[in-house]
């Protein structure tokens, strides 16, 4: 009994000693097969960001090529570089960028149609560049200040968000172009063509955009201070909301142009055409519109306080319940114009026709009247109880 005993207890001794021996050997094995493991990520990941470098240089030799077949899909492999790897997005960008720059100088020869058009691969690259930084924050938009474009062809390119601050667009054709959020400060655009182009909430402070071509073109919240207008046509442009105070729109022609909200504050608009222009709720406090064409122009709720309005025309205008407190209306046509709840106190109206005007309502506090076409005896009388002074 002791001795069958004695044997079971050293085959309990031995099996335990196998079992802990096995257990401890497992752990070994697992702890090493998770190190290759690791080890063969790492080295994978490293081979891996090696071979997307090496794609990224490989392609960027392709955009110093003279087959513009080549430099075109070196664009389009450097597209899916960035796909796939986040992280070589700027120095690709950069790259890319440069690329516009260096390849879009001013044409040798400016009267020839095939030099004035943008190069296949040029508008590829902008495509891209627009279409990659929309998706990045403000501080990191693509970056093309100074780059001169002069007299080029950039019909449909998306520039969306893109910086342009200081180049020369020059007569180039941007017409339905995107360029939604775009920073385009101090830029020349003059002469260049906008129609049907997508401006919204761009910012043009100090450009100059002389005699360009902006009909029918978005510029809804655009940021338009100090721009130079001078001779452009804006045709059924919408700028509500736009912020164009100081600007310079001498003879500007805003036909059907929507300016709803706008701020014109302080802009000088002499001679411009705003026929049937909508100003519903604008602001062009001490704007100078003298000369200007505001025929059938809609002005309900706009404040025109301060403003110059001498020798202008607004037949047919909608100015009820507009502010033209201080203005000067020295020798304007107001025949036929709605003028219910306006605010004339103070306003100098000598001259003025007012042949067939709706005055009622009208605040003529201390305005100036004398010599006006279209008022009656009984018209004056009720007008000078009301504070008008006729001289």
């Amino acid at each position: 009994m002791f001795f069958t005993n004695s044997i079971n207890i050293i085959f309990f001794c031995i099996f335990s000693v196998i079992i802990y021996a096995f257990l401890r050997n497992r752990k070994k094995i697992e702890k090493f097969t998770s190190k290759s493991k690791e080890v063969t990520y790492k080295d994978l990941k490293v081979k891996n960001e090696g071979a997307t470098q090496g794609d990224l240089h490989i392609n960027l030799e392709k955009l110093q090529s003279t087959n513009i077949n080549t430099r075109i899909s070196g664009i389009h492999a450097l597209e899916s570089v960035v796909q796939d790897s986040p992280q070589l997005y700027w120095q690709t960008m950069e790259a890319i960028t440069n690329y516009v720059k260096q390849n879009s100088p001013i044409p040798k020869i400016k009267d020839n149609k095939e030099n004035l058009r943008i190069t296949k691969d040029i508008q590829i690259a902008l495509n891209f560049l627009g279409k990659k930084s929309s998706s990045e924050n403000e501080n990191n938009r693509i970056n093309l200040i100074n780059c001169d474009s002069c007299s080029r062809n950039f019909v449909n390119t998306d520039l969306s968000t893109t910086k342009l601050t200081a180049s020369s667009f020059w007569h180039a054709n941007l017409s339905h172009t995107n360029l939604i959020g775009a920073q385009l400060e101090g830029t020349n655009f003059s002469n260049t063509d906008f129609r049907g182009a997508d401006l919204s909430n761009v910012q043009f402070e100090g450009a100059d955009l002389s005699t360009a071509l902006l009909q029918d073109a978005n510029l809804s919240n655009a940021l338009l201070e100090n721009v130079n207008f001078i001779g452009a046509q804006l045709e059924g442009t919408n700028l509500t909301n736009a912020l164009i105070e100081g600007a310079d729109l001498i003879c500007a022609k805003l036909i059907r142009a929507k300016l709803i909200g706008a701020n014109l504050s302080g802009a000088d608009l002499t001679s411009a055409n705003l026929k049937a222009a909508q100003l519903r709720g604008a602001n062009l406090i001490y704007s100078d519109l003298s000369g200007a064409n505001l025929v059938t122009s809609q002005l309900e709720e706009a404040d025109l306080s301060g403003a110059n309005l001498s020798s202008t025309q607004l037949q047919d205008a909608n100015l009820i319940n507009t502010k033209l407190e201080g203005c000067y209306l020295i020798d304007a046509d107001l025949s036929n114009a709605q003028l219910q709840h306006a605010n004339l106190s103070n306003a100098q109206l000598q001259g003025a026709n007012l042949s067939n005007a709706n005055l009622s309502n009208v605040n003529v506090n201390n305005a100036q009247f004398g010599h006006n076409l279209g008022i009656s005896e009984s018209t004056k009388r009720d007008l000078i109880k009301r504070g008008a002074i006729f001289t």
